[in-house]
């Protein structure tokens, strides 16, 4: 196998993917309905966003197609869920007084989050490892190992949790500025920045996923709207008003995507200016629905999030590996048809990846947190 760790590297639709804050005491009594609606929209686009069928996202396939803005459309409905896990964290960071117990709150949640992740990171490693030479003649060496494990933690889905973690050590090292707006537009300037460079110019252009202080505003975000009550005022509103920016910045983050990717930038990552306005359009609409919203039955987004995050690559990729050892090649080349593909394969991977979870959370494996 090559050096391209998984079919989502250097695509624009890594994610993804992403822990929040695991159920406590407080959040059990406060029992916010909208927390594990946007956990569970969001883990969906997540997974969506890494169904790259017959690599229809990339750019070579994209220029030979005449419906390239469509499919365009087509993903970038579920790219808002990054930044709502950021937001999401960061205001359930904010509902207890763990910004005040910096050193207890952070050792237990690192190990929360690492436990689990590194049983995951290592399977799929081993799993990725076992299968090289099938693909390949390159000799496992102890470089080639640590430069897999390198693209693994900065070019595939799994890149989120380091990068949650610097973002949660900079809002706790500097957790006496949290409540000034003036660190807010100082994290802000940042993550523009990160975008300005790495989306909109063709010297700086890198992937969302090293982007490791591009998302602590919206973790900071997250902060403020809990302290600030904006959550009570976005609930208010009219939810016309509310669809209606979300239809209209969906549109125009598409067509900056499509322009982007015409001038061969890069044209689906995360921190794309319209995809964060985007992204925050999405976020007030799902608060301010959530309450129309029935509750879960069958899904369970509170112990299942996690879960789904760090076990869906292995519905999604390892699969795709043994087409290409096979030598199986999906029919699908007409992009209509890919899109029907990719809904469906959506479909199985979404649904076996939470039945896996279900499962491990039943025999209690994996650390994962409940």
């Amino acid at each position: 196998m090559s050096t391209n760790v998984t079919a989502v590297e250097e695509q624009p639709i890594i994610l993804e993917q992403i822990p929040l804050n695991s159920a406590t005491n407080k959040q059990t009594k406060t029992n916010y309905h909208f927390v594990d609606l946007i956990r569970f929209l969001s883990m969906m686009g997540i997974v969506w966003a890494h169904i790259n069928v017959s690599d229809m996202l990339s750019t070579e396939n994209l220029k030979t197609t005449d419906h390239s803005f469509a499919v365009i459309l087509f993903m970038q409905f579920w790219k808002f869920g990054v930044i709502c896990f950021f937001i999401i964290s960061g205001f359930l960071l904010a509902d207890t007084d763990r910004l005040n117990n910096t050193k207890i709150y952070y050792q237990k949640r690192v190990k929360t989050l690492l436990k689990p992740y590194t049983i995951a990171l290592s399977i799929f490693l081993i799993l990725d490892l076992l299968i090289h030479p099938f693909f390949e003649k390159t000799t496992l060496t102890g470089h080639f190992i640590l430069n897999k494990l390198y693209l693994l933690l900065t070019q595939s889905a799994f890149w989120f949790v380091p990068n949650y973690i610097i973002a949660l050590s900079t809002i706790l090292l500097f957790r006496k500025y949290v409540p000034s707006i003036k660190f807010g537009v100082t994290l802000l300037a940042i993550t523009l920045v990160y975008s300005v460079l790495t989306v909109y110019t063709s010297q700086y252009q890198a992937s969302h996923t090293t982007a490791f202080l591009g998302f602590v505003f919206y973790l900071w975000l997250g902060v403020y709207f809990n302290k600030n009550k904006i959550l009570d005022k976005i609930k208010s509103m009219r939810s016309a008003v509310l669809i209606l920016t979300a239809i209209s910045l969906f549109i125009l983050s598409s067509i900056e995507s499509f322009f982007l990717f015409r001038l061969n930038l890069s044209f689906f990552s995360i921190l794309r200016i319209g995809n964060q306005l985007y992204s925050l359009s999405i976020f007030a609409l799902l608060v301010n629905l959530s309450s129309k919203i029935p509750p879960f039955k069958f899904f369970n987004p509170r112990k299942e999030t996690y879960g789904i995050y760090l076990y869906h690559c292995f519905f999604v990729i390892v699969p795709k590996r043994f087409y290409t050892l096979l030598h199986i090649k999906l029919p699908y080349n007409h992009t209509f048809e890919c899109m029907g593909h990719a809904i469906i394969w959506f479909a199985i991977c979404y649904l076996g990846t939470t039945i896996l979870v279900k499962t491990l959370n039943h025999f209690k494996l994996g650390y994962l947190p409940s």
